[in-house]
């Protein structure tokens, strides 16, 4: 697919299922998230996810870098603690190309996925 070579395309599936509106969480436990980036190869993202508009990090990382190559696709993965989120969360992730520059004759964007409202 010729588009794929000149497009960036994303996915945020959560517990398994593609999601992109609402979702009723349990008050404990764990949510497991699974974002697929793919498209323009070359291309590298910096992805950070965020809830309630504060970038989540890890023990080495607030944000994760990854390069798009021909033919595959970019998966993030993340648990996150049911227990530390409020009763009202909105979840997204954004990814900014890093290296948009190399790449003059193409339009280049950061990929945003639709906000995800979390409710207990």
């Amino acid at each position: 697919m010729a588009t794929l070579d000149k497009k960036v395309y994303s996915d945020l599936y959560v517990d398994g299922s593609l999601r992109q509106d609402n979702l009723q969480i349990k008050k404990s436990g764990t949510l497991h998230l699974s974002f697929k980036l793919f498209g323009h190869p070359g291309i590298r993202y910096r992805s950070t996810i965020y809830i309630n508009h504060s970038a989540l990090s890890t023990k080495n990382a607030v944000s994760f870098e990854t390069k798009l190559t021909k033919g595959n696709i970019a998966i993030i993965e993340a648990d996150i603690d049911l227990e530390k989120l409020e009763n009202f969360n909105t979840l997204y992730i954004v990814s900014i190309p890093v290296n948009a520059n190399d790449f003059p004759d193409d339009v280049i964007i950061l990929d945003k996925t639709p906000s995800l409202l979390l409710y207990k």
